[in-house]
């Protein structure tokens, strides 16, 4: 007799995508909507217990680090490996391994890593989309074709006119990968995988220099085209985190100064089929 946990996880999955979870709560700092821990639990659990299926999570590999803050407080950083077993009443199981970071200036920074390790163990261990499930055939994605890299010196965001050192760079478009458990993470991005949008860029890494000043800190940001741009902006810095985190592709607007190329804008680009829409970002001016 087959393991009943291989018939119900299906049936689970199944039962799931037909509503699927959306993305309700948003991100007020960087303007973005994600999906939290409480919906994805509120949405699963009944259909988990209706079928039968139990988990049990640990957590080990528990690491914490302290971070300064500008304003000269501490943030505690805390990552963890969570090994939640998904079983069925004849005690058949199957192990889903994620990983959990999360920050916290108080006591609940390993509480936070807990529970975006079990949110990802539920999304993607039960493959769970934003929207109902949709016909396949109603979706076929456009080829891409690589072309020479474009550089273009355009407005965008509404401005009516670009000053003459500052560049809005627009490299080619990877050809689309077919996402694998190993190149799509919400996520790290829960949308549908599309490939970045034409003009946008990835960000790599963000480091930081002190500089002479004790109270400035220049944070330095690598780009998949081979750039690295800076800006002493902490709330620049901490975008091009979250989205080198996320794997979200951005558009980068600099300007040459005596000190290299500075970041004037940085914004997220959310591409869903053939529309881009800069959903989020942060111009150096606005500070």
């Amino acid at each position: 007799m087959s393991a009943l946990i291989y018939e119900k996880l299906p049936l689970v999955s199944a039962e799931i995508a037909r509503a699927g979870v959306s993305k309700g709560r948003k991100n007020e700092q960087q303007n973005y909507m994600f999906r939290g821990i409480d919906e994805v639990m509120s949405s699963v659990a009944p259909i988990l217990a209706r079928h039968g299926v139990s988990i049990l999570p640990m957590y080990a590999d528990r690491e914490v680090a302290e971070r300064p803050t500008k304003s000269g407080g501490v943030q505690f950083c805390v990552s963890l490996v969570g090994t939640f077993r998904f079983m069925a009443t004849d005690g058949s199981e199957v192990t889903v391994r994620t990983y959990g970071e999360a920050m916290d200036s108080g006591d609940k920074a390993t509480n936070k890593a807990m529970a975006a390790a079990l949110k990802y163990a539920l999304t993607q261990g039960l493959m769970i989309p934003v929207k109902g499930a949709d016909d396949a055939d109603a979706h076929t994605p456009e080829e891409s074709v690589p072309s020479a890299s474009v550089a273009s010196r355009r407005p965008i965001n509404d401005r009516t006119t670009t000053p003459a050192n500052y560049t809005v760079t627009a490299p080619v478009a990877a050809p689309r990968a077919i996402p694998t458990a190993e190149n799509v993470s919400d996520v790290f991005a829960e949308e549908e995988y599309v490939g970045p949008a034409n003009g946008a860029l990835r960000v790599q890494a963000v480091t930081s220099t002190p500089t002479k000043n004790p109270n400035v800190t220049k944070f330095t940001i690598i780009l998949s085209d081979g750039r690295e741009v800076t800006t002493i902006k902490q709330q620049l810095a901490s975008l091009a985190e979250q989205v080198c985190q996320d794997g979200d592709p951005v558009t980068v607007e600099t300007k040459t100064t005596k000190w290299g190329e500075d970041v004037v804008a940085l914004r997220r680009v959310s591409t869903v089929g053939a529309e881009t829409t800069f959903n989020s970002g942060m111009d150096a001016e606005s500070f």
